[in-house]
């Protein structure tokens, strides 16, 4: 998802939870923001805008600790609030003829069509939840806009572009250096999300295997822990932490969760020199865009890598270790 639009976060009051979570009464002047005007208040069925009752669901996200989901919907507050100039607007409002002006005014800020359907399906679900609460009757507004997601180019890395990023010598860049590894171990571990690596304990290494549970879905996965794998995790080793790689600062589970287009360093536990003026692929040459969105699309193709030297090994969880002789 390219050109969306981040702004400064705006802090959100917390509101009542159980059978009045969908129009947070309970909701007290204690849990408002100067930073959110229009949060001063409880939320009023009959009085208060969209706006509010958007706020509530974003705090009750953040309560359940859902916090992507809550940046999502934040982020997409903050655009409809844009494009309304902080004038807020009642569910009545939200017509066919609204869903249009939106979504015009958002390929007006030059977002390709699937950022436009992103945010036009946030709305839609908040839309949704209110016609649930029985704030307003369905009246289908967007159905004319488009909320779908249209197939993008293929972003894979061919294994040339992987060996020549693995073979560099960036010992003089520590900091690109340490870009080269994590974006190669990401390859190595089956597309690992940053968050899930980031996250990575000793304890999930045991009998050779690495096993973890995903943080988006909570799926279990279990990869074979290949020699490159290892040279990597050593090499990075962070004592006196439960992590396996120096990412995490906070021990007690409060770190917060990469958002999308945060930039993330690594902890002083990994000593590294000045910035390089150049980025990682700009230096090797390579794809211009490297990124973990390139792991997880590259590592999908290892199937077809058998019969061309990459070894798998007996686990097809495994990744190629790009042997001398694997070839793109």
């Amino acid at each position: 998802m390219t050109n969306l639009h981040p702004l400064p976060n705006a802090s959100v009051p917390k509101v009542a939870t159980g059978a009045d979570a969908n129009f947070p009464q309970a909701a007290t002047a204690k849990h408002t923001s100067p930073a959110c005007p229009v949060a001063r208040k409880p939320y009023r069925r009959k009085k208060d805008g969209c706006f509010r009752f958007f706020q509530a669901q974003i705090s009750l996200l953040r309560e359940a600790g859902r916090l992507s989901t809550a940046a999502h919907y934040a982020q997409t507050l903050r655009s409809l609030m844009r494009f309304r100039e902080n004038r807020d607007l009642h569910f009545d409002d939200i017509t066919p003829q609204f869903a249009l002006a939106y979504e015009t005014w958002l390929r007006e800020q030059r977002l390709c069509r699937n950022s436009s359907s992103f945010y036009l399906r946030v709305v839609r679900t908040l839309y949704n939840k209110a016609v649930a609460a029985g704030l307003t009757p369905d009246r289908q507004p967007f159905r004319a806009v488009y909320t779908g997601i249209d197939k993008t180019t293929k972003r894979a890395v061919g294994m040339a572009d992987i060996r020549r990023i693995k073979e560099a010598d960036l010992r003089a860049a520590p900091r690109m250096e340490f870009a080269r590894d994590m974006f190669l171990l990401s390859f190595y571990l089956r597309g690992i999300a940053p968050v899930d690596l980031a996250f990575l304990r000793k304890t999930d290494i045991s009998q050779g295997y690495l096993a973890y549970a995903r943080h988006k879905t909570g799926q279990r996965m279990r990869v074979l822990v290949e020699p490159e794998i290892q040279r990597l995790f050593d090499k990075y080793a962070a004592p006196g932490t439960k992590f396996l790689l120096p990412l995490i600062t906070q021990e007690d589970g409060t770190e917060p969760v990469p958002q999308q287009h945060a930039q993330h360093q690594p902890t002083p536990q990994t000593p590294l020199g000045p910035a390089p003026p150049l980025r990682t692929a700009d230096a090797l040459r390579g794809p211009t865009q490297l990124g973990q969105h390139r792991t997880k699309r590259t590592h999908p193709h290892r199937r077809n890598l058998r019969g061309n030297g990459a070894r798998l090994g007996n686990d097809d969880t495994n990744l190629p270790c790009l042997h001398p002789n694997a070839t793109d």
